[in-house]
């Protein structure tokens, strides 16, 4: 959940994360990208759009192009 928010995970460490993640295999991966998923869909439903959600939206497209 962490690693969605810019604050938390800066984009030099974003990408050092993708790395990892994309070693990711079984029930790890199905977890992240269920997870991704679902942060997803919290976004779209969410209407504002603020400069956060729309960065916290890019991070999870990119996690679930990169596992999918």
């Amino acid at each position: 959940m962490n690693m969605y928010d810019q604050e938390k995970v800066p984009d030099k460490y974003f990408h050092i994360m993708l790395d990892y993640l994309g070693g990711l295999k079984g029930s790890a991966r199905e977890t992240t990208i269920q997870k991704a998923e679902a942060y997803m869909k919290e976004c779209d439903s969410d209407e504002t759009q603020e400069e956060a959600n729309s960065q916290r939206r890019e991070r999870i497209r990119e996690v679930l192009q990169l596992l999918s």
